[in-house]
């Protein structure tokens, strides 16, 4: 496993370029929305709409 600062964890845009130079165009902008496939990280988070709770207990956690 490399490293975390290694550059091979990066996206290279030249590979990405060379995958998407094999796919077809998209018909319509549908096609390019993003297919998630789990809930947002940022879900929330101050500032994204939802009302705020008290945070979660953490077990085991110091105070």
């Amino acid at each position: 496993m490399p490293d975390d600062d290694s550059p091979l964890h990066g996206v290279d845009a030249r590979a990405l370029c060379e995958l998407a130079e094999r796919l077809p165009a998209a018909a319509s902008y549908e096609q390019l929305l993003p297919d998630y496939r789990r809930r947002p990280d940022a879900e929330g988070v101050g500032g994204s709409g939802r009302k705020r709770g008290r945070a979660p207990e953490l077990h085991g956690a110091g105070r």
